[in-house]
């Protein structure tokens, strides 16, 4: 199976192929990023300056 990247960066699609065994080939966003499954969001710590930090989450369209 192929698939563009409407589909590609949809998780839940990625993860139901992979439940049902099968094969498959997508395209993702090129600034999409991979990170292990076990990596947690860092919040750095703040200076008191500004508005506080907050931690990185994904981009959503």
């Amino acid at each position: 199976m192929a698939a563009d990247s409407g589909y590609g960066d949809c998780t839940l699609f990625r993860q139901g192929l992979a439940e049902r065994g099968l094969r498959y080939a997508v395209q993702v966003d090129p600034n999409a990023i991979a990170l292990p499954a076990d990596a947690v969001p860092v919040t750095p710590p703040y200076a008191g300056t500004g508005r506080p930090p907050r931690p990185p989450t994904p981009a959503r369209r």
